[in-house]
């Protein structure tokens, strides 16, 4: 890798950054816009889908047989039935 290419990938990565996106308009998907669905985004531990942060939850419990103080973090759609129960259901299971 070049200076030459060292110098571009650093402004296209400070551009992102900054969510400048050079020839973006309305309708069209650009950099800042992906960088910001997969950086606020999580999968949840109980379907396996992607979910923005703000349909995700965090269930907490400790686990069997480990030192005092440990705990297993479940991530789970907060919006989804299904994925509360499965999270709910893993929280049983473990103790």
């Amino acid at each position: 890798m070049t200076t030459k290419d060292i110098i571009a990938l650093a402004v296209v990565t400070f551009t992102a950054m900054l969510g400048i996106v050079l020839g973006s308009r309305p309708g069209r998907r650009g950099v800042d816009e992906i960088h910001r669905q997969f950086a606020v985004s999580w999968t949840c531990h109980v379907c396996g889908k992607w979910r923005p942060d703000a349909f995700v939850s965090v269930r907490s419990f400790a686990i069997k047989d480990a030192p005092p103080g440990w705990v297993r973090n479940v991530r789970h759609c907060n919006d989804r039935p299904e994925c509360v129960n499965g999270a709910e259901k893993m929280a049983k299971t473990q103790k």
